[in-house]
Order: C-alpha cells, then sequence, then structure tokens
C-alpha cells in the first residue's frame, strides 16, 4: 500500500519500520520504500503549472513492448520492491513462489495498479522532481513534473479508470505550506493540479490516497513534517473529466475522525468498505514497554462507506495486542490481522488470523516472527497464499509465504529492505518487460 505499500503507504509504514530502529517516526504516513538512486535524466521541475500533455519516454533498461515474451504457465500474483536502503528494484512474485526481476527501479513512493499493468514511483530520493508511470506491457513512460519547492508523496491508481493520483507536498522550509492533487490520465499523460487551501489550517489537510471508490478518491490526511500521521480520511470526489481546480470546488466529505484509527486503514477489493486498527487507550497489554512512541493496538474496525457505519470486529481485552497490518481476502469476505504478545517493546510472537464480517475470528497459524523481530507488512494476494514481511533484529526483511489452509510458512527470499506494492490479478509472468 509501498506502505503499505506503502504501501502499510502509507502508508503509516514509516512508524512500523522504526519500531524496532529505536528512531523517531518521519513525519508522514509512510510505507515507503528506501529511495535508490535517481533514473537517468528526469524532466525538470516546472515553475508553472503541469503541462497538459507529457510527452511518453521509453524507459531505461526496458525491452522493446513489441517483443514477444517467452509463454508461462505461471501467474502473477504481486509486484514488490527488494534492493538495499539506498536503492530498490522491481520484483515480480509467481503463484507457485518463484519471483523475477522485471529491471525497474523503485524510489520511495509508489504504487501498482489492481491488474499488475501500471507501475508508479518517485523519480528518485526525496525531494523527487516527477512522478513517472510506466505501462508494463507496453514500456509506453509518462514523466509528470512537480513544481519546484515541491516534491512526490503517496499515490494510487483508480480501477475504474486509466488514471492516477498523487499528493504533490510542499518542502519543510515552503511558507505557506502548500499541497495538491495530481490527477493523471493514462491515455496520454495529461495532468490536472487540484490544489489544496493556501491555509491548511483552516481547510483540508493533505492526505496520501488510500484507493478509489469509483469516482471518489480517499485521501490518509496528516500534519505534514509532525508526528500527527492519522488526521482523518477524507473522501474527495474527481470526476473523470475534472479540470484543474482548488480542492475547496469539490465534493469533499469525512469519512473517519482522525481519532478512530491509527495505521492505514485498507481498502476492500470492491471499494466499499475500509479495515482499520484502533487503541482503546484504557487497555495496556501485558508486558508491554514501548520506546517513545506507544503504538500498541486492540481493536479492529471495518467501515461501510454507503452508510459510514462501523462494525467493531474484534477487541482484544485479555493482555494480548493487535499487529500493525491488515489485509482483505481477495474476494473481500474475510480480513486479515496478526494478535501476539508483547514482550518488552518487540512481539515475543505473533499468529494469523482471518475475521469476518460478524467478527467470526479463525487461526491460520503463527507467523515466523524473528527474536527481537517486527511485522512489516501483511497481503493477502490468491485465495490460499497470504504474504507476510518480517524484520529481522539486524533489520534484514524477509517475504514469507503461507499457505492460508495449513498455516504453514515458507521463506521466499530475503533482502536488506522489501517492500510488497500490491497484490495483483495475475498477468502471466514473462509479460511484464
Amino acid at each position: 500500500m509501498f506502505d503499505i505499500s506503502f504501501r502499510l503507504s502509507l502508508v503509516v509504514l514509516s512508524l512500523i519500520v522504526i519500531a524496532g530502529a529505536a528512531a523517531c517516526a518521519p513525519p508522514v504516513e509512510p510505507q515507503a520504500t528506501p529511495s535508490p538512486s535517481p533514473q537517468p535524466s528526469p524532466t525538470p521541475p516546472a515553475e508553472s503549472p503541469l503541462p497538459t500533455s507529457p510527452i511518453p519516454t521509453p524507459p531505461p533498461d526496458t525491452p522493446s513492448p513489441t517483443g514477444t515474451p517467452e509463454p508461462r504457465v505461471d501467474r502473477v500474483i504481486a509486484l514488490y520492491a527488494a534492493g538495499t536502503p539506498e536503492r530498490g528494484t522491481l520484483k515480480a512474485l509467481t503463484a507457485d513462489g518463484s519471483t523475477e526481476s522485471l529491471g525497474q527501479a523503485v524510489h520511495e513512493w509508489s504504487a501498482v495498479s489492481d491488474d499488475g499493468r501500471w507501475f508508479a514511483t518517485s523519480s528518485s530520493e526525496s525531494p523527487a522532481q516527477s512522478a513517472v508511470a510506466l505501462d508494463l506491457e507496453t514500456g509506453t513512460t509518462y514523466t509528470v513534473p512537480v513544481r519546484s519547492g515541491f516534491d512526490v508523496y503517496g499515490m494510487a491508481f483508480d480501477p475504474g479508470a486509466p488514471r492516477l493520483g498523487f499528493l504533490e507536498l510542499g518542502l519543510p522550509d515552503a511558507d505557506p505550506l502548500l499541497w495538491a492533487m495530481v490527477i493523471v490520465d493514462l491515455d496520454d499523460g495529461s495532468a490536472v493540479r487540484l490544489e489544496g487551501p493556501t491555509d491548511p489550517g483552516n481547510g483540508l489537510l493533505p492526505g496520501n490516497p488510500l484507493g478509489w471508490s469509483e469516482t471518489e478518491l480517499l485521501l490518509g490526511t496528516f500534519v505534514p513534517y509532525t508526528g500527527e500521521t492519522s488526521a482523518g480520511v477524507w473522501s474527495m470526489t474527481v470526476p473523470p473529466d475534472v479540470p484543474p481546480a482548488p480542492v475547496e470546488e469539490l465534493d469533499l466529505r469525512e469519512v473517519l475522525s482522525g481519532e478512530s484509527y491509527l495505521f492505514q486503514p485498507q481498502l476492500s477489493p470492491e471499494a466499499t468498505r475500509l479495515l482499520y486498527l484502533n487503541r482503546d487507550y484504557d487497555y495496556t497489554p501485558d508486558d508491554y514497554d514501548p520506546f517513545g512512541l506507544d503504538l500498541a493496538v486492540n481493536q479492529l474496525w471495518m467501515l461501510d462507506l454507503a452508510n459510514a457505519s462501523p462494525t467493531l470486529l474484534v477487541e482484544e481485552t485479555e493482555g494480548a495486542a493487535l499487529g500493525w497490518d491488515i489485509a482483505w481476502s481477495p474476494d473481500g469476505a474475510l480480513g486479515m490481522f496478526a494478535l501476539g504478545r508483547y514482550a518488552g517493546w518487540f512481539f515475543e510472537s505473533l499468529t494469523l488470523n482471518t475475521v469476518d464480517a460478524m467478527g467470526a475470528v479463525s487461526d491460520v497459524g503463527p507467523i515466523p516472527l524473528p527474536p527481537d523481530g517486527d511485522l512489516i507488512s501483511l497481503d493477502w494476494c490468491a485465495p490460499d497464499t497470504a504474504l507476510v514481511v518480517v524484520a529481522t533484529a539486524d533489520r534484514v526483511h524477509e517475504l514469507h509465504w503461507m499457505d492460508m489452509s495449513t498455516g504453514e510458512s515458507s521463506l521466499i527470499v530475503s533482502d536488506d529492505d522489501i517492500f510488497v506494492l500490491g497484490c495483483v490479478d495475475g498477468a502471466d509472468a514473462g509479460e511484464a518487460p
């Protein structure tokens, strides 16, 4: 969701990543993969508004889109980034657990479309000069510059239309601190900017996209460059033909207040419900000794977007706590979460669980959590397949495969940094460049 994703994109993944690193959280919702070095010759930033038609450019290290790939029987179920904190590489994971490098650099903020066709990333480490969207089938690339003094943040593809939305945020020394939501038409690369309030204190805060629900773009808002990463979930209606306009002129509604959730909520596959974590601060897990931020959560909620009706699915009150990430099943019938017990700041153990809309919980099996390790992310990419990323005490990331039927797990790959960009609907492996 690079938290997710970021992706958990932000998406509050920066809080998750620092849980064992004894450092203060970055000021925005993360799910950020550490930034690799910039791609060659990014488009320079523009002082003026975005060009209406960015020129498609062939991506580096990408075979000709006319080439015929070798036929494969395995199907891609997820795209992820792996590498060092200085550089990540886009990779595909197939249904049999094999991996394949797609040869594309992954920078701090990134996303993948549900069908696995489109991949987007910031063009370099922060501050980035542009956002780059790449069609993995044809090799077509759109480079969309951001304004001088701004940076690229969270992004999400619209499954109902060929477009991408990403947050453009002013740098920390900007006064006033401005932001905009940039909408990119993937048919031709044209882009429009929807500018946020000139005084964020009196209007909608900037937000990283959580996903699209028809023409509504859901934003996880935050207070920039502070530790306040859960400031409310808002919906912004963005028609397909939206012209450049101030955000205040769009239809806006608050979906969740900032007090209602911690970490990044997850949008259901059919884009009608949110799954999110929260904390009853009258409850403290057994043997919990936080370092700095108190990040323990003990509640799992579901929200119906149509009627704004929340449902408490899980509440732990017997000494345990929930892990820091959650996911939906591919059909949206079940939620997935981790449950375990602390031993100080770290979880001593975690168990993978599922829950239905009525709150019925089923135990799947133990998560392969290393001693003094962290849970980084959860993804449910096929009916019988979950992906779990954990970090060791040495901060090495491990991507594990978990069988949802048997509860058995196996290590797929380890690297200095691993971030699952998202599950995909399953193009044949080898179709992407």
